[in-house]
């Protein structure tokens, strides 16, 4: 009896606790969508994170097909921030962030919260606007839609772009605030927010 009694707990010491081990970690357990950031109260785990930053990456490519349409048709978009470069034939800036990562997701929301905090917001009526601006008014809401739906393979909606847009415009409206005339010599402070 002491014979089975060592063979079952080494059993279950080198084949089952290793086993829960390795689930416990990869997430399987209670509390497994672990917290890549908190600010304000408000916790942020990476699934949420991982989610934004590949909407983000949808709106980027969208984006980037709009303004690449409303040229095509011969308006230029009109969105503060946006920069073409016509020697190059490139697009330099979007008018919202371009760099979809994890890091920038979580500043994204920072900023974002910050700015509503300060009284900021945007309604529908402003990133329609916004999108109007964008296309120069070449494209009608119903074709700015298709390329949406064209270029996301229809896994992005209009309120999951207007939420998109209005996190980022936020959070650039925010920033351009905590910079506007900060300078020392003639050039520009950068600021705690800033860096």
């Amino acid at each position: 009896p002491l014979m089975v009694l060592l063979a079952l707990l080494a059993l279950f010491a080198f084949v089952v606790l290793p086993a829960l081990d390795s689930y416990l970690r990869r997430g399987g357990g209670i509390g497994g969508d672990p917290v890549a950031a908190s600010f304000d109260g408000i916790e942020v785990t990476g699934s949420r994170v991982t989610k934004l930053t590949q909407t983000h990456l949808a709106v980027v490519r969208f984006l980037g097909e709009l303004a690449t349409e409303t040229m095509r048709r011969g308006g230029v978009p009109q969105p503060p921030g946006f920069r073409y470069d016509e020697q190059s034939g490139q697009i330099q800036s979007l008018g919202i962030d371009g760099n979809p990562s994890a890091a920038n997701t979580i500043d994204t929301l920072k900023f974002a919260n910050e700015a509503r905090k300060a009284g900021f917001d945007l309604d529908d009526t402003a990133i329609e606007i916004w999108l109007t601006r964008f296309s120069d008014g070449t494209l009608s809401d119903s074709e700015i839609t298709q390329i949406l739906m064209r270029s996301t393979n229809n896994q992005l909606g209009v309120l999951t772009l207007y939420e998109q847009l209005r996190m980022h415009l936020l959070a650039d409206l925010y920033q351009r605030a905590a910079l506007v005339g900060l300078s020392s010599n003639n050039f520009p402070v950068v600021t705690p927010v800033g860096q």
